[in-house]
């Protein structure tokens, strides 16, 4: 569907880094450079119902906060069987619970339209009722907890353990995670939720940890894809520059630069295989990188 930054692992973790859509979720929030029609063009659009709509939607909704295709968003996920739960619930989360916190006049009826929906399709805004953190979708999540949780995925499951995320101060520990914060991002326009996605970055160079240099990798990648097309992307990149030193700064201006660059997000890909390779021969992360698809 879109790109989300980082995806799948295993497979939910390569699909990230190479295919982030930015919502098929690992194609929704993440192909964040995802090739769509202009703004004229979808200036008119009353309905979504193809994947170059529901992308446009959601790469856009933090400047057009266009609520009255929220349901019609969420009725085309019903029906897209490429949205899979492992691909999209981070992304979908991310942004969903941003839209629901912001508009509590509209959220029973659109629990009402969530609770009509399959039941994989249903898992996917089970998190985002839960991290919006109201009471009505608290309320509904804890209702159908006990009756249906059971044939719920593991992540979903584990999402909704405990209190809901503050995603405005939650540091991503895997690649997903930077698809929900991204997803928070979508919703809102608002930095905040860009600053973890680039702190995260920084650990670019750790070798010793597969998920703490994916989770860095797929956030590098997202973050140039992304703010070739959104410049609030790229201003906050700069506005955090010099908060970092030495390598870690390194990393920012190299994601600075390479967002500059048609080419820049490929090339990351490419350097990223790289690593992999030299990993690989050193014997290291043999237990991740033979799981891993050729992109």
């Amino acid at each position: 569907m879109l790109w989300w930054i980082c995806g799948i692992v295993a497979i939910l973790l390569l699909a990230v880094i190479i295919a982030w859509r930015i919502f098929t979720t690992a194609d929704v929030m993440l192909t964040a450079t995802s090739s769509i029609r202009s703004q004229d063009a979808l200036s008119d659009v009353s309905a979504i119902d193809n994947n170059e709509a529901y992308n446009y939607f959601i790469e856009n909704y933090y400047r057009t906060k266009d609520v009255s295709l929220v349901s019609s968003s969420m009725a085309y996920i019903d029906h897209d069987e490429a949205a899979t739960v492992a691909s999209m619930l981070g992304p979908t989360s991310g942004f969903y619970s941003e839209v629901f916190r912001a508009n509590p006049d509209r959220l029973l009826g659109w629990i009402q339209e969530i609770d009509s929906l399959l039941p994989s399709a249903k898992q996917l805004f089970i998190g985002a009722l839960w991290l919006s953190n109201s009471p009505e979708a608290k309320k509904y999540v804890e209702k159908i907890r006990t009756s249906i949780a059971s044939n719920w995925e593991p992540i979903t499951q584990d999402m909704i353990e405990g209190e809901p995320l503050d995603l405005a101060t939650y540091y991503p520990q895997h690649p997903t995670d930077n698809d929900m914060l991204l997803g928070a991002f979508f919703a809102t326009g608002k930095p905040k939720y860009l600053t973890n996605i680039i702190a995260a970055s920084t650990n670019y160079n750790n070798r010793e940890d597969f998920m703490v240099f994916m989770t860095a990798a797929t956030a590098k990648w997202a973050l140039a894809s992304i703010a070739q097309e959104h410049n609030i992307v790229y201003t906050t990149l700069e506005a955090h520059l010099d908060s970092y030193h030495g390598d870690e700064r390194a990393i920012i201006s190299d994601i600075i630069a390479k967002s500059k660059l048609p080419s820049g997000p490929e090339m990351l890909n490419e350097q990223m295989e790289k690593i992999f390779a030299q990993q690989k021969a050193q014997g290291q992360w043999l237990e991740y990188l033979e799981n891993i698809p050729k992109p």
